[in-house]
């Protein structure tokens, strides 16, 4: 027996005046079926891999860090 994987989306608001928690902020569909998904959970970057086989950590640090190194990066 084969369970499909799950489908969802991160809402993007809350209803009310909470701080939001978790983040899907960016998304990289590499195959029909595989996926980056970077996330933010409070001030953790995490870069998540999605394939039919389940989920996958493939990254993890500092949010600071992250922004840091985009900045450094940038032209």
């Amino acid at each position: 027996m084969q369970i499909a994987p799950l489908s969802f989306r991160m809402p993007t608001r809350r209803k009310d005046d909470r701080p939001k928690l978790l983040e899907r902020v960016d998304a990289l569909q590499l195959s029909p079926t595989h996926s980056l998904n970077l996330i933010r959970m409070v001030d953790r970057a995490i870069l998540v891999g999605i394939s039919p086989n389940g989920f996958y950590l493939v990254e993890s640090s500092s949010w600071k860090t992250l922004e840091a190194q985009a900045e450094a990066n940038k032209l």
